[in-house]
C-alpha cells in the first residue's frame, strides 16, 4: 500500500524525504507485527479459511472502532471539557491494538503535511508565493505525532516475537507437557471403564514389538491420543502401515479420524503418543 502512495506522489506520505522514511519504517513495523500475531492467533482454528477470515475481520473491526473512538473524541473534548478524561485514556489503552497505533500514526503524520499545505495556501492567498516552501515541516517523529505510536509498535513487536518463541521453542514448552500430562490422565480414567477388542490389543502389541530402526514399516503409530478441553477425541491408536500398503481410517462422525490425520500430518500437536 504504502508503495502504491509512493508510486503515485501523494504528498501526504512523500512530501520530504523524512516523511517517506518515517511513514516506511511504520509500515514495516506494522507489518512485523501483523503477521506474527496472525500466525499465533490462527492457532486457535482447525480451519485455515475460517481463521483468515475471522482474523482479518476481527482486527479490522478493531482497528476502525479504536481509532475512530479517540478521532470523534478529539473533536467532541473542544467543546466538552468532560471528555478529555475519557480520550486521555482511550489514547492509552488503545495503544496495545496494533491497528490502532497504525491508524493514528497516518492520520497525525497526514496531518504534518496538512499543515504546511495550509500555510503554503495562505501565502498564496496573501500574494507572498516567495515564501512558498519556507514553511517548516513538524517533526514527524515527534512523541505527539507519531512517535508514541512507532514506540508502541516497537514494544508490540518485542511481546509479539517473544510470545511466539514461548510457544513454538520445545524447551519453552510447557504448555505441550500439561497437554500430554493431561490427555494421560483422561485415557487412565477412560482405560477403567472402557474394554478393549482383542484385535485392537493385538495390533497395539505388534506396534510396540517394533524396533524404531526397521525399515519394513512406512508408518508406525503409537498410543496416538489427544484430547479438546474435557473430551479425549482420540484415544490410544496404535497401528503400523508396511511399505507399499495403503492404509485408511473407518468410523462414524465425531469418531476422531480427522483429528488422528491431522496429528499425523502434524497440522495439530500431539496430545500423546508418537
Amino acid at each position: 500500500i504504502f508503495l502504491i502512495y509512493v508510486s503515485l506522489g501523494v504528498k501526504d506520505f512523500t512530501y520530504t524525504p523524512t516523511l517517506v522514511g518515517s511513514f516506511f519504517t511504520l509500515w514495516m513495523l506494522y507489518g512485523l507485527v501483523d503477521v506474527i500475531l496472525v500466525y499465533i492467533l490462527q492457532r486457535s482454528f482447525n480451519i485455515a479459511a475460517l481463521g483468515f477470515v475471522m482474523i482479518s475481520i476481527g482486527t479490522f473491526f478493531v482497528g476502525i472502532v479504536t481509532t475512530m473512538t479517540v478521532v470523534v473524541l478529539e473533536q467532541l473534548m473542544k467543546t466538552d471539557s468532560t471528555l478529555v478524561l475519557a480520550h486521555d485514556i482511550c489514547a492509552i489503552v488503545f495503544q496495545i491494538v496494533p491497528q490502532y497505533n497504525l491508524g493514528m500514526a497516518i492520520s497525525r503524520g497526514a496531518m504534518a503535511y496538512q499543515s504546511v499545505a495550509m500555510g503554503e495556501t495562505y501565502l498564496k492567498h496573501i500574494n507572498r508565493p516567495d515564501l512558498v516552501g519556507t514553511v517548516p515541516m513538524p517533526e514527524i517523529m515527534q512523541w505527539e505525532l507519531m512517535g508514541r505510536h512507532v514506540v508502541a509498535l516497537v514494544v508490540q513487536l518485542i511481546v509479539a516475537f517473544l510470545l511466539l518463541v514461548f510457544l513454538e521453542h520445545g524447551s519453552l514448552g510447557f504448555l505441550r507437557r500439561l497437554e500430554r500430562k493431561r490427555t494421560e490422565g483422561m485415557m487412565e480414567e477412560k482405560e477403567k471403564t472402557v474394554h478393549e477388542d482383542v484385535d485392537v490389543s493385538v495390533e497395539s502389541e505388534r506396534v510396540k514389538s517394533i524396533e524404531t530402526s526397521n525399515e519394513d514399516y512406512g508408518l508406525v503409530v503409537k498410543g496416538l491420543a489427544k484430547a479438546f478441553s474435557n473430551t479425549l477425541t482420540v484415544r490410544g491408536v496404535s497401528f503400523a502401515v508396511e511399505r507399499g500398503e495403503c492404509f485408511g481410517l473407518l468410523g462414524l462422525n465425531g469418531a476422531g479420524k480427522t483429528t488422528t490425520f491431522g496429528m499425523m500430518t502434524g497440522k495439530l500437536d500431539i496430545g500423546h503418543g508418537e
